[in-house]
């Protein structure tokens, strides 16, 4: 719904994780078809070096994460999510990745499970349109937090649809 011109959320907060638990078996499915584009692009734009300290906030089923920890095997790669569910499926893909650092873990956006000024790259793919309008601060305020000074942050979001396909990905989400 529109709020100031704005997209708000359309779940609350404590629906999300229940709904994405059930999500969590066919995920997949529309990660590769609908967002493979922008994820690639935001891996891009991240610059990884190896040996850094990553944290992938909403990491979902690790499709992000996977190539994040492939780039940074020696560093510290940390994935959190509200969805137990979506976390069992990134764990179960990073499976196939053996001897590099990594830890997932159940956490939240608004408190996030890492200390202050620890983080190097933050990247964060389709979270926000989760988040009510008037809480977008506070998250921005706890990566703020946890990123080192010249830490980068990669965001990736929807936006309202604007050909008949991005309409139609918007009615189904």
């Amino acid at each position: 719904m529109p709020l100031n011109g704005n997209l708000d959320a359309r779940i609350s907060q404590e629906q999300i994780g229940f709904v994405y638990d059930k999500l969590s078996s066919i995920y997949d499915i529309w990660g590769k078809l609908t967002e493979t584009c922008a994820r690639t692009r935001a891996i891009e734009l991240a610059s990884i070096t190896d040996g850094e300290n990553i944290l992938e906030v909403a990491v979902g089923t690790g499709l992000a994460f996977y190539e994040i920890v492939k780039r940074n095997p020696h560093g510290k790669n940390t994935g959190v999510d509200l969805s137990k569910g979506m976390l069992d499926k990134a764990k179960h893909r990073m499976k196939r990745m053996s001897g590099a650092n990594y830890r997932l873990t159940v956490g939240t956006a608004f408190d996030l499970p890492v200390e202050s000024e620890s983080v190097d790259l933050l990247v964060n793919n389709y979270m926000f349109d989760l988040i009510p309008f008037e809480d977008m601060d506070k998250v921005l305020l706890e990566f703020k937090r946890v990123l080192k000074a010249r830490a980068r942050l990669v965001l990736v979001n929807m936006t309202v649809g604007e050909t008949l396909g991005s309409r139609l990905y918007e009615f189904i989400y």
